[in-house]
């Protein structure tokens, strides 16, 4: 184990570290190093180079490779840093002030390709619906702008690979362009978590849920404290339709982070695929009024059709489609598959052509929604996935995928 401390005063600042023996807390080496920051890349090198010139030597001839200094500029640097705080946050006020930093990291260097995939990361999320509060059509060509500088500045850098792939994926329906750049982003650095996280929820939208467990488990076992990521796995199973193995997950997560809205979200909508609508409803209302999201509330009434409580989820629903009308973008996805469940066909399909117009990247999640399986066969709705242009066996029962990519994926973790 690393362990350290670090002050700073003014333009200086203190460093101790030591690496301990994990086994029985002994010592194996320390040091304290006082630089300025105009230094701190140099004793970021030291350190690192310190460490691994006292590993073991089967450990030292294996470690990896020290990342290159990502930009010359220490105020950039520190912006960039503030970004990655903000935006871990994953909520709309935290992608609103990444941006903010990210930017002005962009402007201390241009030549920053790490804080340009940053500004695609934050851009992107804003302009998915279930995190974001932007059109599809407003936020995501910034996004996509954002990650071809940064591969134009850095054609070998993960992040940019890993972003670009998620906006084939979510906003161009390009599938084939969205796989090639998330499989790129893992053959530049296997270990990347968020990378493998994307391509497991790619995979399983396209009909292939043994290799997106495996990618998710993969990425859990990298990332074992990610919010995101565990609720990642549940949201696999959920794909798959191992309805019960996504509510085990999800629960665990409610135990550790009570009223996370997405997790209750998550929730609910399992729940309801179970059949279990009076406990998704009731566990809507876990989360205080003033927290509740429309996203939320349109998973509420979704449970309220599923109870036969006809009248009151299609008032909700009228109230929730005012609410598109007049205020901050959300999505109708969730909405328009609450009039399914109502037997509103043309009301439903009304709503998810209204989705293609927008590009809301739910769309490429319409596949794996047991709600929506009482339109298939629809000559609309049959017309809506011609025109997304899925790839052949995308609609097959879940748990199939091809041998040629379960081989790919044996592959590339070996």
């Amino acid at each position: 184990l690393v362990e350290g401390s670090i002050r700073k005063i003014g333009n200086r600042i203190r460093l101790n570290a030591q690496l301990v023996n994990a086994v029985d807390g002994c010592d194996l080496w320390s040091e304290s190093y006082e630089r300025t920051m105009e230094h701190v890349f140099t004793l970021q090198e030291e350190l690192c180079q310190a460490i691994v010139a006292v590993l073991p030597l089967a450990q030292r001839e294996t470690a990896s490779k020290l990342a290159p200094q990502p930009t010359a500029a220490l105020d950039a640097y520190t912006f960039y840093l503030r970004g990655r705080y903000s935006a871990h946050k994953r909520s709309v006020e935290g992608f609103a002030l990444a941006i903010e930093y990210f930017e002005q990291a962009v402007e201390k260097d241009p030549g920053f390709a790490l804080a340009h995939a940053g500004l695609a990361e934050c851009w992107a999320f804003r302009g998915f619906p279930e995190f974001g509060d932007l059109p599809p059509y407003e936020a995501m060509p910034k996004a996509k702008a954002a990650a071809l500088e940064a591969l134009r500045l850095d054609p070998r850098l993960p992040e940019g690979h890993t972003w670009l792939g998620v906006i084939h994926f979510l906003f161009d329906w390009d599938w084939a362009a969205a796989e090639q750049e998330l499989r790129r982003a893992l053959q530049l650095q296997p270990e990347h978590a968020y990378a493998e996280t994307w391509y497991a929820i790619f995979l399983a939208n396209m009909g292939r849920h043994e290799e997106a467990m495996q990618r998710i488990l993969h990425a859990h076992a990298l990332e074992p404290l990610s919010l995101s990521i565990r609720l990642c796995v549940g949201r696999c199973h959920f794909f798959a339709r191992r309805y019960e193995e996504a509510l085990a997950c999800i629960e665990g997560i409610l135990r550790d982070e009570p009223g996370h809205v997405l997790t209750t979200i998550w929730a609910a909508r399992t729940l309801s695929a179970l059949g279990r609508f009076a406990d998704a409803l009731e566990v809507t209302k876990s989360v205080p009024p003033e927290a509740q999201t429309p996203y939320l509330r349109s998973c509420a009434a979704y449970a309220l059709a599923g109870l036969g409580l006809a009248d009151e989820a299609r008032s909700r629903c009228a109230t929730l489609r005012r609410e598109f009308d007049a205020g901050p973008f959300f999505t109708l996805f969730v909405l328009a598959a609450t009039h399914a469940r109502l037997g509103d066909y043309d009301t439903a399909l009304d709503m998810l052509d209204e989705c293609y117009r927008l590009r809301d990247g739910w769309l490429a999640f319409v596949l794996t929604q047991p709600s929506y399986h009482g339109l298939r066969g629809h000559p609309r709705f049959e017309q809506l996935l011609a025109d997304l242009n899925f790839p052949p066996g995308a609609a097959e029962a879940p748990g199939r995928s091809s041998s040629s990519g379960a081989e790919s994926l044996r592959t590339s973790l070996s």
